[in-house]
């Protein structure tokens, strides 16, 4: 098991604002879906566990958190790997929500508390367009007594279908640049590429 809080309170150690999750997905996905109806199981009917169970909240379940952890992870591999822009800097990775109706899927916050980067990750079959970005600026919006920002943070959108291109375009012409879009191949970027991210993911 692991204990997550909302990033801007892990310095807090007596924050209940917190949730308490299975760290290994593998014992995650048993104890949720194939414990909970061992007894189908047994009688051999492994389909109506599909139908009834797994197939209708699949696409959830992957979203989060094993989505929304892939992506955090990504985040440090990028940086180590010299794949952020240089004035992106941050210390502590992880997320943010707050009364369960303001949440935040990925947040990077500098030595001084700062939020230096806000995310939100799309397990979607349709690219992801500017409504979502919209999203995640109202959601910033809304959090902002509570989720102190560093001056001119960055925003990034993480898709599992890639983006529009109306999307893009506003990322593309952003002045300065303060918007990363971050889909499939960059997440899964070799090691050895140290390099900034293509500039069609910016």
């Amino acid at each position: 098991m692991i204990r997550e809080v909302p990033i801007t309170e892990r310095r807090n150690s007596r924050s209940r604002n917190s949730l308490y999750l299975i760290a290994d997905h593998y014992l995650d996905f048993w104890y949720r879906y194939v414990d909970a109806n061992r007894s189908l199981v047994t009688r051999g009917l492994e389909d109506r566990i599909w139908d009834r169970a797994i197939a209708p909240s699949l696409h959830h379940y992957v979203s989060r958190p094993a989505f929304e952890r892939s992506y955090r992870q990504y985040l440090w591999r990028a940086l180590e790997g010299g794949r952020l822009p240089l004035d992106l800097a941050f210390s502590e990775v992880g997320n943010w929500w707050k009364n369960g109706s303001i949440e935040i899927d990925a947040a990077a916050v500098d030595e001084r508390g700062q939020v230096t980067l806000a995310g939100l990750c799309k397990w979607t079959e349709s690219p992801v367009d500017v409504k979502e970005y919209a999203h995640l600026q109202r959601n910033l919006d809304a959090a902002q007594s509570a989720f102190p920002l560093a001056d001119g943070p960055w925003l990034a959108l993480f898709s599992r279908s890639g983006f529009t291109p109306a999307l893009q375009s506003i990322a593309a012409s952003q002045k300065p640049k303060r918007l990363l879009l971050i889909d499939p191949p960059e997440l899964y970027f070799e090691a050895s590429q140290d390099q900034p991210i293509p500039a069609t993911h910016r």
